[in-house]
């Protein structure tokens, strides 16, 4: 019986606002790959909300996830999706990572871990299957998820840590915007204070930064060389791929608009113009000269790490 070849996933980990989204729409442009958004939140924002696909169409009426929902688990999810909805959320908790990479420390707590991750499996497969894409890009970003993920039998991960300067990440959180999306009624993106802020982007930056002493295949981008040079910071990952870095970015920096099926992330996803690649400077300009001087405060070990104070 001839083996089946484990499916490869490119993870963007890290924190939010970060860029994750770009980078998931450049990458899924190769030849190979799929661009799949935050497939963690699958299973409320998509089954659950029918929140927007990619594509602009509500997730339930989208062809491409109606096909990957019968090849992974029949016409019906496995199950009650109330039931998926509680085991991910008993599952995936910070406190459990050490769990997931020892496999569990305790009957119980195995068996849950077992059940989500061979449901994973499954959606993974059928992604693969439906798409005809030899490598899926998952933007999902937290690390809890990521090391849940590194233990779905069948994957083959290779973990894309990107970080963005802190001070940028903060000031993003406390802009107010508009979530299309959920196009049933009007709603905005969650804005968070900025102590929490700071404090969320060192605790995800740190638990994914450990992730490589665990994975096989993990590599560190900044934001900020991705959007000044795509072609240059995405070659080593690229090259550990089989695939090709030439021509990812049309002429001045223009990522041309095209149909993707991606779950949550930015709303560029749904944008109906192309995407132009720079780098968002916004927080330098509008963000207080004291907030920033806090978050410097808050976050300078790690942003020391990263290199943004040789710049």
């Amino acid at each position: 019986m001839t083996a089946i070849e484990p499916i490869k996933v490119v993870y963007l980990a890290g924190n939010g606002r970060s860029g994750s989204t770009l980078l998931d729409l450049v990458l899924g442009r190769i030849d190979g790959c799929v661009s799949l958004g935050e497939l963690v939140w699958i299973w409320d924002r998509g089954y659950s909300e029918s929140q927007l696909c990619g594509c602009g169409t509500p997730f339930l009426d989208c062809p491409f996830w109606h096909r990957v929902t019968r090849t992974a688990f029949g016409e019906t999810l496995p199950d009650t999706l109330a039931e998926l909805l509680r085991l991910r959320k008993r599952v995936l908790r910070r406190r459990y990572i050490p769990r997931m990479v020892s496999g569990g420390s305790n009957e119980p707590y195995r068996a849950e871990l077992s059940r989500y991750t061979d449901t994973l499996a499954a959606l993974y497969r059928a992604i693969s299957i439906e798409s005809g894409a030899r490598v899926l890009i998952d933007s999902s970003k937290s690390p809890v998820y990521l090391y849940a993920l590194n233990r779905v039998p069948g994957i083959e991960l290779h973990v894309v840590h990107l970080v963005r300067d802190s001070r940028a990440v903060v000031h993003s959180w406390s802009r107010k915007r508009i979530r299309p999306e959920i196009h049933w009624e009007r709603r905005y993106m969650p804005r968070y204070p900025l102590r929490k802020s700071a404090r969320d982007w060192t605790r995800n930056n740190l638990a994914t930064q450990l992730y490589r002493f665990v994975g096989k295949s993990y590599v560190r981008l900044r934001y900020e060389d991705f959007v000044r040079a795509p072609s240059a910071a995405l070659g080593p990952l690229l090259g550990r791929l089989g695939l090709s870095a030439s021509a990812i970015v049309g002429d001045g920096g223009r990522l041309a608009k095209a149909v993707s099926h991606t779950v949550s992330g930015n709303p560029m996803r749904l944008s109906s113009k192309d995407t132009v690649i720079s780098e968002d400077r916004l927080w330098k300009t509008e963000m207080p000269r004291s907030r920033r001087w806090l978050v410097t405060a808050l976050t300078w070990p790690l942003l020391l790490g990263y290199g943004y104070f040789r710049e």
